[in-house]
C-alpha cells in the first residue's frame, strides 16, 4: 500500500479523499460535473449519514485570488435520520468574468 503522504510530508490527492468520505455530513453538487460554464447552474445536495439534525449550508465562489465573488446561504436546513439525500434549491453563481473559480461547501450546525 502507498502512503497517503509523500516523502516531503504533503498530503496527496487520497489523504483529501480519505478525510472527506468519512465525514457524516457532506454538501455537494447533485451532478458529478467539474467544470462550470457562465450559464451553468448548480444543484446542491446534502448527503448525510446518521442522525436527524438541523445545518446551514454556505457555497462560497471565490476567485484564483482566493477573493469572494458570490455566495449563497441555505439556513435551517433539516436532515432526516439514516442514509439520505437532501435537496436543496438551485444556486446559479454570478461569474463575473471568464476565468477560473473556486466553489466550496460549507455544512455547519445550526444555532437553534
Amino acid at each position: 500500500m502507498k502512503p497517503i503522504i509523500d516523502y516531503h510530508c504533503h498530503a496527496k490527492l487520497a489523504f483529501y479523499t480519505l478525510r472527506t468520505v468519512f465525514q457524516k455530513t457532506l454538501a455537494a453538487s447533485r451532478d458529478a460535473d467539474v467544470v462550470y460554464g457562465p450559464d451553468d447552474i448548480i444543484s446542491p445536495v446534502i448527503i448525510n449519514l446518521g442522525d436527524a439534525g438541523t445545518v446551514d449550508v454556505k457555497i462560497l465562489v471565490s476567485n484564483m485570488d482566493k477573493e469572494t465573488v458570490d455566495s449563497k446561504l441555505y439556513s435551517n436546513v433539516k436532515l432526516p435520520a439514516g442514509r439520505t439525500v437532501t435537496s436543496l434549491p438551485d444556486f446559479k453563481p454570478a461569474f463575473p468574468s471568464k476565468g477560473y473559480y473556486i466553489i466550496e461547501y460549507y455544512v455547519t450546525a445550526a444555532d437553534g
